[in-house]
C-alpha cells in the first residue's frame, strides 16, 4: 500500500447511511471529500486537507491529471454544500446489535443506558452536525481529561467517574501543585540569575579577582588586570586564578560568551 492509499483525511465511508456518490470521493485518502477545495490550475476537487498533504512537496502536481499545480485552491462549496446534507451515523456505533428504532434524523441523539460498554451510539443526523456531536455530545467519543497537565484519555461518560475517583483527584492536585512549583522556581531562578549577574558586573568595576579564594587583599587587583577572554567580564589577578575559578564560573560564562565583542576591550585577556 502507498503513502497516498494509507491517508484518511476524508469522511469515513462506512458511517453513511446510504452508498455516496463515486464523485464525492477523494483520489488521494479515498473517503467522502471533506472541505472539499478544487486546484486553480485544473478545477479537481479533493479533500482540503489532501490537497495541503499533496502540494507539500517538491515540484508537486493534480493526483488525477498530473498537471503542475502551484497557485493554491479554491473551496468547492457547492459540493460542500451536498456533501453537508448527507446523512450519517454516529462512528462510534457497534455494528453487531440488536435493531431497534432510531431517533428522527437530525436530531441531536446519543443514547446511553449505562448497561455495558459495547452499547452503541444512536445518534444520526448530517454530516455538517458530525464534528459538533463527537466533540460535545457523544457519550462513547474519546476526550482528555481537561484539568491542566492531566492527559488521562477515556470515553466522555467515563470522565466524570475519573475526575471524581480517589486516584484521579489526587492525581490532579499533585499537577496542580507540581505545576506551581515550576512556575514558583523559574521566577526565583530567573530573579537569582539577575541579581549574580549584576553582582558580577559590580565586581568587574570594581576590578576584583572572580576567584573567591584569590590571596590578594580582598581580591584586590591593583595592577596587571586580566579578563576571561570568552566573557569579555571575569576579572583574574593570573591564570592560576582562572583556571581555580573556573568550575564556578563556567555557567556565567556559556550564558554571556556570545554577547561579548573581543574589540571592545582594550586590556590584554587570560
Amino acid at each position: 500500500m502507498d503513502e497516498e492509499e494509507e491517508l484518511t483525511m476524508g469522511h469515513p465511508t462506512d458511517i453513511f447511511l446510504s452508498k455516496p456518490n463515486e464523485s464525492f470521493i477523494c483520489a488521494i485518502c479515498h473517503e467522502v471529500l471533506k472541505g472539499a477545495s478544487c486546484f486553480k490550475e485544473c478545477g479537481h476537487t479533493f479533500c482540503e486537507e489532501c490537497i495541503t498533504f499533496a502540494t507539500d512537496r517538491p515540484n508537486p502536481t493534480c493526483p488525477s491529471c498530473r498537471k503542475p499545480v502551484h497557485t493554491g485552491c479554491n473551496p468547492n462549496y457547492a459540493l460542500r454544500e451536498i456533501i453537508d446534507k448527507l446523512e450519517v451515523r454516529c462512528p462510534e456505533e457497534v455494528e453487531e446489535r440488536p435493531s431497534k428504532r432510531f431517533k428522527t434524523t437530525g436530531e441531536d441523539y446519543c443514547a446511553d443506558d449505562g448497561a455495558e460498554n459495547n452499547s452503541g451510539c444512536d445518534w444520526r443526523g448530517t454530516v455538517s452536525g458530525l464534528e459538533d456531536h463527537i466533540t460535545n455530545v457523544c457519550l462513547l467519543a474519546t476526550i482528555t481529561c481537561g484539568e491542566e497537565g492531566c492527559k488521562h484519555t477515556c470515553r466522555r461518560r467515563e470522565m466524570e467517574a475519573h475526575r471524581s475517583s480517589q486516584q484521579g483527584i489526587l492525581s490532579h492536585m499533585t499537577l496542580k501543585y507540581e505545576n506551581k512549583l515550576k512556575a514558583m522556581e523559574m521566577k526565583y531562578e530567573s530573579k537569582y540569575q539577575m541579581m549574580n549577574d549584576r553582582i558580577v558586573v559590580l565586581e568587574k568595576k570594581a576590578k576584583l579577582c572572580f576567584n573567591l579564594q584569590c590571596s590578594l587583599p580582598h581580591r584586590e587587583i591593583k595592577r596587571g588586570c586580566m579578563y576571561c577572554t570568552r566573557c569579555g567580564v571575569a576579572n583574574y589577578c593570573s591564570r592560576a586564578c582562572q583556571t581555580s575559578d573556573w568550575r564556578n564560573h563556567q555557567e556565567y560564562c556559556n550564558r554571556n560568551a556570545r554577547r561579548y565583542d573581543p574589540e571592545s576591550r582594550a586590556e590584554g585577556g587570560v
